[in-house]
């Protein structure tokens, strides 16, 4: 059997590719795509590849590289050691953008604080789920921030990850959320994601507006862009002893300031979202994260099937990526349909 994929061959250049797919183990689960997600940020950071020398990026990323970690697809084969999964069951998976994906399901994985793949809870959809990576960046960043009872928070940008952040932090107790962004459409995404105050515009112009709009400086900053550029003002725009939430990574750190981080006695925290289990992190794993998020998906208190923006085929991926690199403000949230 032979399965369609995504491939970064070298920066900025994508192609489909057929390949082989490996035999069937006796602990291995065979999944068909249905549809998979695009991290508008990091697959873009990726495919952009300028980073950093002696960064995670670097690190991370080498070409030949295969994109994606979000993909909801069908069991069509399960080895015979597989237990909690079977043919026909809806999963989702972190694997790369491809029609088919073969995850380990053994006891080794079933035993582990990150399950290859979950089962999609009943009264949930594909198109819901495929957000729980966006989500669980947003879970870490709000755990972190610590935010109080009728604190106000200000999250600059309003892509995917903002939007996840915008409702969790309403989830915390925060009584005014505050979303900053350029895009109208993503503007308007964040008042149907629960936004109390919106302001269309970038974050330096921002500042002198944020006092006026909530009264007194935001208690939380979240700065979900991934641009170097924007810490210095996110130290700025929070009130003193304020704490500065980083839920996207620049792949360029080199060029990455401080504001006035000791005169305002803040608090700066890193949010990369699903860790693996460890001391730190228990009992909050990703299993558990994911788990609450499709929780708060089945109560309606997390809202994601507005975010979905556009629908591809997977023929038309080097065209999409291509946009994307010089054009994010078209979309919100990028699927592609196998």
């Amino acid at each position: 059997m032979k399965s369609l994929n995504f491939l970064f061959p070298e920066a900025q250049k994508l192609i489909l590719v057929e390949e082989d797919l490996p035999p069937i183990g006796p602990d291995t689960v065979l999944i068909k795509a249905i549809v998979s997600h695009v991290s508008t940020g990091t697959e873009m950071f990726c495919y952009r590849g300028v980073f950093d020398p002696d960064t995670n990026w670097a690190e991370w990323v080498k070409y030949p590289f295969r994109p994606g970690y979000s993909m909801a697809g069908q069991v069509v084969e399960t080895g015979k050691n597989v237990a909690g999964v079977q043919p026909g069951d809806l999963v989702l998976c972190g694997r790369p953008h491809g029609q088919y994906a073969s995850v380990e399901y053994g006891e080794a994985a079933r035993n582990s604080h990150t399950p290859p793949l979950f089962k999609i809870p009943d009264g949930l959809e594909p198109d819901e789920v495929i957000w729980n990576s966006m989500a669980g960046v947003a879970v870490v960043g709000c755990r972190k921030a610590k935010i109080e009872f009728g604190e106000n928070v200000a999250v600059i940008g309003a892509g995917p990850i903002g939007q996840m952040t915008i409702q969790y932090a309403k989830i915390c107790g925060a009584v005014r959320v505050l979303s900053i962004d350029p895009v109208k459409k993503r503007i308007d995404c964040a008042i149907e994601s629960g936004a109390t105050d919106v302001l269309a515009m970038d974050a330096k112009s921002a500042l002198p507006e944020i006092e006026n709009l909530l009264g007194m400086k935001p208690e939380v900053v979240f700065d979900s862009t991934g641009n170097y550029e924007v810490l210095p003002i996110a130290c700025n725009m929070v009130g003193m002893y304020g704490r500065v939430i980083l839920n996207g990574d620049t792949p360029e750190p080199s060029k990455q300031v401080m504001g006035p981080v000791v005169f305002k006695s803040l608090d700066i925290h890193g949010a990369h979202g699903n860790k693996p289990g460890d001391l730190l992190s228990l009992p909050w794993v990703s299993r558990r994260n994911a788990q609450m998020t499709f929780e708060f998906m089945k109560q309606k208190r997390l809202k994601v099937k507005h975010l979905i923006s556009h629908r591809y085929k997977p023929e038309d991926a080097p065209e999409v990526y291509h946009r994307l690199l010089n054009d994010r403000s078209y979309s919100m949230g990028v699927v592609f349909d196998w």
